[in-house]
């Protein structure tokens, strides 16, 4: 009988969220283990958290590179492969990459999709839900952060463009009290961005793809708080107002200033799924009189959702 309860780990990971909880307290109630009580995390802290894990949708991926099929990448379809509720999380914060050109492989894992709350209990008011089953004003904090993965998550020796990030986490940790406030790192918001692409596996292993961060906001699966918003530093629309952009670096918005703008497909990479979206520029009104989509690019700490 303990046997026949418990499944193997692969076939948990073939499961939703809900269904893996409970096929694991089935398993655990068969062999009578009483499980610990849930425990609150106070301060979840993040950077540029990839989908790596298992090579996911290789196969998928490969075809694509030899233009067989169309691009598909979906920030929404969960990855069984990890457990990335936030059910038990009062304060959740994530700095994202802008310029990380992996999206063929090392696609992101934004934290505002309705899926990371799929299953969890009933919203107490005590952690990121309300009691009404949305995210409480201020609990969940994402932002953009130019340069590439280890631009913002730190890795690279000769640049200091990671310590703007840092310096922003350590921000906001100081308003929770857990490390003194002033507290900081020396930074280089103009320092050199990296192209992950620039190695020996460029053009084999990897696809020089840049992230559909414009497209992002409006899928369904965003949380309905974040809806239609893109949430970027300060030092973004500095950096990009006084340097080039880099070939390698994402063009598909301006990101020069708050504001709202109005998008249009993007089939440099060919046809995709869900659609990629660039910024309409040059030439044109910013909103002609075709209906288009527009996100609005805020400037945090004013942005939807996060005061």
């Amino acid at each position: 009988a303990e046997r026949t309860a418990c499944q193997t780990t692969e076939a948990l990971q073939m499961l939703g969220h809900a269904d893996r909880r409970a096929a694991v307290q089935r398993c655990l109630a068969a062999l009578k283990f009483t499980p610990a009580p849930s425990v609150s995390v106070e301060v979840l802290g993040l950077w540029d958290t990839v989908e790596a894990l298992g090579f996911p949708d290789w196969g998928a991926r490969l075809l694509h590179k030899a233009n067989i099929r169309p691009l598909t990448i979906d920030v929404d379809t969960p990855n069984p492969r990890y457990g990335d509720q936030l059910c038990n999380v009062r304060l959740a914060l994530q700095a994202l990459s802008i310029d990380d050109n992996r999206e063929w492989i090392f696609t992101p894992l934004p934290l505002a999709r309705s899926h990371v709350f799929n299953g969890c209990p009933v919203p107490d008011g005590q952690h990121l839900l309300g009691t009404d089953g949305r995210v409480l004003p201020g609990r969940l904090k994402e932002v953009w952060f130019s340069g590439a993965h280890s631009d913002v998550g730190g890795g690279y020796a000769d640049s200091l463009m990671s310590g703007v990030s840092l310096n922003w986490m350590l921000e906001q940790l100081a308003g929770t009290g857990l490390v003194p406030a002033g507290t900081r790192v020396r930074e280089d918001r103009h320092g050199r961005s990296h192209d992950p692409e620039d190695g020996l596996l460029a053009g084999a292993g990897y696809h020089a793809i840049a992230r559909n961060i414009a497209a992002w906001p409006l899928a369904a699966g965003q949380q309905p708080e974040f809806s239609g918003s893109l949430c970027v530093h300060a030092s973004v629309f500095e950096r990009r107002r006084a340097l080039a952009l880099q070939i390698h670096e994402n063009a598909q918005l301006r990101l020069l200033q708050a504001q709202s703008v109005c998008l249009e497909p993007d089939t440099t990479d060919g046809p995709s799924a869900p659609q990629r979206l660039r910024e309409v520029i040059g030439g044109r009104p910013p909103c002609g009189e075709a209906p288009q989509q527009r996100i609005q690019i805020e400037q945090f700490p004013a942005c939807k959702g996060m005061q």
